[in-house]
């Protein structure tokens, strides 16, 4: 049919798509319409001209969403690269791997263009049978890492694209894409904004709202399809119709249509066949069941059993279905005409090779395709097309689980749907993690395979800051699994975490005295899981006031790494990680940043990136303990771009909390409150109470030196109750309260917080960081009272206390702005001195 009544929408879209090779500037158009208004006509037309004016100067890399696969993580994703790399549907995966490396190193460096390969090999199907790098082999132990190495090998790739020539996502059906797709496009828009790169995405309006905040931060343009006017329905019918047709038809089939050009289609199909036009079908569903029962018993055997693979299938999977039926002939001939009959669309063109693909032309045809099945035939489809799958096509997980399951067979569907949870965790789709899991356990795991599936639901609600959800998950995951095996170990240290962050501090040492008691019989070959789940447990006890069980956790640690040097990097990575943490709470001052440093270059060797990039904001924000706020600054703003690219938002939201504290102390202090509170609300969404308590702590102080006491006051009553169960933070939390309390003419509840702060810096033995704002705070609240002698006795502790622990910083420089960078040592000298001046001529005044 004629491209008619769009003309405004195409000159829109070849604008925009100017622009973003003009610029160049990254640009997403998403045009969304109801289904039959004309969205994929647009498209071809598009092309059709750019290619008539010999403009199209982009690279086009194509795919398309299906409802029966909107459940596999990265199902889009791994068709926009096979069409990038060339790769064919029934290619072998050394094949498909040649055809990408042969793609890669046209735009990558060479160290670049392999470790790409390894990671989007993943993504295509063609996984290698071994490990061929530490960084392979250490995602393959972490979901999440593998979502991290996909990412980056994706955007590296596109990027090494772009410089070559422009390159163009055209995105169909997004409506029923799956979301770390659609996450991952989103994130390469954000980095390669200043790149010639556009995603035209379509769609239909309601299956977007799936997608709220769609590309919304990445110059976004949305055209919306509606109805077609009634004269342009007119004009379609007339040219397809001809002269013959009366302009009373012509106008009728226009309004039954409603504007919608596939009815119109359709309509006009079958008056051109012969059809009287009042005895048409109602509804364009009934319509295009009427033209299915019109075709020959082969052709509608053919077309039910390609409705059973979804969207698109291959020509060898129908074959598999027939069985007896499928002759190769026979089924390549009836293909070719339903092409011809504008039913199905061929992908790529029926060549004559045996595995291409095709499509159902519009999806309320495969719709109707596959409700003319009989209950007993969709169950043996699903189950022949689920075996054809696995043993010789293209299977994500999902797909393949949700044709086991239709299939009647729970078990096969159970293990699959396992292994699509693990999938959806690479993809940070973490409401599918737990969907997918459950799906595993409804169909009868055993009882391994359900510890697994309860860890990574236990993992996905941590990430959406369910703790309580994760907490009960985790639980139930240790006792399904074996003791001392991997999947326990990973279970503990996952408990280990969430139990800190959500301050259960008795069954956080049952979990600790568990691991103590497995650790001394667990295989060597679990020795990294090991040391992984002790660092874990050991700093959440530390954090918890738990010390002598942390201890003993952290000199179980030491003694599976023995040598550092010579230890696995993971392994080695953990235990710095370990020593960083430990350090403050020993009065090692100084000495953290160098620790978490080198725990970062060890995860990096391993190939972990979350935790590189984690360890680095950790090192940035060990650069405060000892006041030097620029150095922070610097290593914090790194770690946060590290962290945003990765899509890592805990991360950020962490590392964020900690670039306030250093802007506030250089005296940027609006700077500092935008950047806390942006924080404070990331870790609240997040659920971390612990660190939403910190940044709590810290927005109280920038707004008290900002002079909104009132906002200082009721973010530090706010800290203090987040950080109940976490003694040591809570005594910094206390004197922060105490001083704003101070300040606003109310020494006396100053003084029971400033005591309580104290009392807990006793008890803890050390904080982490800002202990000298405790005994500061008491001592000036002790003055406000005029209790002036035990203010004395105080702020002279305070002092010495300070120069006791400055004397530990071995490095120079970081001792000079330990004492002369940190406010309230700088406080405490100044006060300490006009105190001493004000005793001084006090005892020297003749008695009156």
């Amino acid at each position: 049919t004629a491209f008619v009544g769009r003309e405004r929408e195409l000159a829109a879209v070849e604008g925009l798509l100017e622009e973003a090779l003009s610029e160049p500037a990254a640009r997403a158009i998403v045009i969304t319409g109801a289904a039959g208004t004309g969205k994929s006509r647009l498209l071809a037309e598009l092309f059709r001209r750019a290619a008539e004016r010999g403009e199209d100067g982009w690279q086009r890399w194509h795919a398309q969403g299906d409802a029966t696969r909107s459940e596999s993580s990265f199902a889009m994703l791994g068709q926009l690269v096979r069409h990038a790399a060339g790769i064919e549907a029934g290619d072998s995966p050394p094949r498909r791997q040649a055809r990408l490396a042969q793609r890669l190193a046209d735009g990558l460096p060479p160290a670049d263009a392999e470790r790409a390969g390894w990671f989007l090999a993943e993504l295509v199907g063609a996984p290698h049978l071994v490990a061929v790098s530490a960084e392979l082999a250490a995602a393959r132990q972490d979901p999440m890492l593998m979502g991290d190495q996909m990412r980056r090998a994706f955007e590296d790739w596109l990027g090494g694209e772009c410089a070559r020539a422009p390159v163009l996502l055209v995105l169909e059906d997004l409506h029923v894409a799956d979301p770390p797709s659609v996450r991952f496009v989103d994130a390469a828009l954000r980095h390669l904004r200043h790149r010639p790169f556009a995603v035209l995405a379509l769609g239909r309006p309601e299956g977007l709202r799936r997608f709220p905040n769609l590309f919304a931060e990445r110059a976004l343009q949305e055209l919306r399809l509606g109805e077609l006017g009634k004269r342009a329905c007119e004009r379609v019918a007339r040219l397809a119709l001809g002269a013959v047709a009366s302009d009373t038809l012509v106008a009728r089939l226009a309004e039954r249509s409603g504007g919608n050009a596939f009815y119109l289609e359709e309509l006009v199909r079958a008056v051109a066949s012969g059809q009287r036009e009042d005895s048409l079908p109602g509804t364009v569903l009934a319509m295009v069941q009427a033209r299915l029962e019109a075709l020959d018993a082969p052709a509608r055997r053919v077309l039910r059993a390609a409705s059973v693979f979804g969207q698109s299938f291959r020509l060898a999977g129908i074959e598999a279905l027939l069985g007896e039926h499928g002759h190769d002939v026979a089924v390549r001939a009836i293909l070719s005409e339903l092409v011809e009959l504008e039913l199905l669309v061929p992908s790529g063109g029926l060549r004559g090779a045996r595995d291409e693909e095709l499509a159902f032309r519009q999806d309320l045809l495969r719709e109707a395709a596959y409700a003319t099945l009989t209950d007993a035939d969709r169950v043996l489809g699903h189950r022949l097309a689920a075996e054809w799958l696995e043993t010789g096509g293209d299977a994500e997980p999902a797909t393949l689980a949700g044709h086991y399951a239709r299939g009647a067979e729970p078990e096969r569907a159970s293990e699959w749907y396992g292994r699509a949870a693990d999938l959806a965790l690479e993809g940070n789709d973490f409401p599918a993690v737990v969907e997918l899991a459950e799906r595993a356990l409804s169909m009868g795991a055993s009882p391994s395979a359900a510890g697994r599936a309860r860890l990574r639901q236990a993992e996905a609600q941590r990430w959406m800051g369910a703790f309580v959800d994760a907490e009960r998950l985790g639980l139930e995951a240790i006792a399904l699994l074996s003791p001392g095996s991997d999947g326990w170990l990973c279970a503990v240290g996952e408990m280990a975490t969430v139990l800190g962050k959500f301050g259960s501090a008795e069954r956080l040492a049952t979990l600790g005295r568990s691991l103590l008691d497995e650790a001394r019989s667990v295989e060597p070959r679990a020795e990294e899981a090991l040391a992984t789940a002790l660092s874990r447990a050991s700093t959440a006890l530390l954090m918890m006031s738990e010390a002598e069980l942390s201890e003993a956790l952290f000199r179980e640690l030491e003694r599976i790494v023995g040598d550092a040097s010579r230890a696995s990097p993971s392994t080695a990575a953990w235990w710095l990680r370990a020593l960083a943490f430990r350090a403050p709470f020993r009065g090692e001052i100084g000495v953290c940043a160098g620790h978490f440093a080198a725990s970062a270059d060890r995860f990096a060797e391993a190939g972990d990136l979350r935790n590189a990039c984690l360890q680095r904001a950790n090192a940035g924000a060990s650069y405060l303990e000892v006041g030097a706020y620029s150095e922070a600054e610097r290593t914090l703003r790194h770690a946060i771009a590290e962290a945003e690219r990765m899509g890592a938002r805990h991360i950020v939201g962490s590392a964020e909390r900690d670039l306030g504290c250093a802007l506030s102390r250089m005296g940027r202090l609006d700077e500092a409150r935008t950047v806390e509170e942006r924080a404070v609300a990331e870790l609240r969404a997040h659920g971390d109470r612990r660190l939403e308590g910190l940044g709590r702590d810290e927005l109280a102080t920038i707004l008290l030196a900002l002079g909104d006491e009132v906002g200082a006051e009721r973010e530090a009553r706010a800290a203090v109750e987040l950080l109940a169960a976490a003694k040591p933070y809570r005594s910094h939390a206390q004197a922060t309260l105490a001083r704003v309390l101070l300040a606003r003419g109310e020494p006396s509840e100053a003084l029971e917080h400033a005591e309580q702060a104290l009392a807990l810096l006793r008890e803890v033995g050390s904080l982490e960081e800002g202990e000298g704002l405790v005994r500061l705070v008491l001592a000036q609240t002790l003055r406000a009272l005029a209790r002036d002698d035990e203010a004395w006795q105080l702020l002279t502790e305070a002092e010495r206390e300070g120069e006791r622990r400055a004397a530990l910083v071995t490095d120079l420089e970081a001792r000079r702005t330990f004492l002369e960078a940190i406010p309230e040592h700088v406080e405490t000298r100044a006060l300490a001195a006009a105190w001493a001046l004000e005793r001084g001529r006090r005892a020297t005044e003749p008695p009156r």
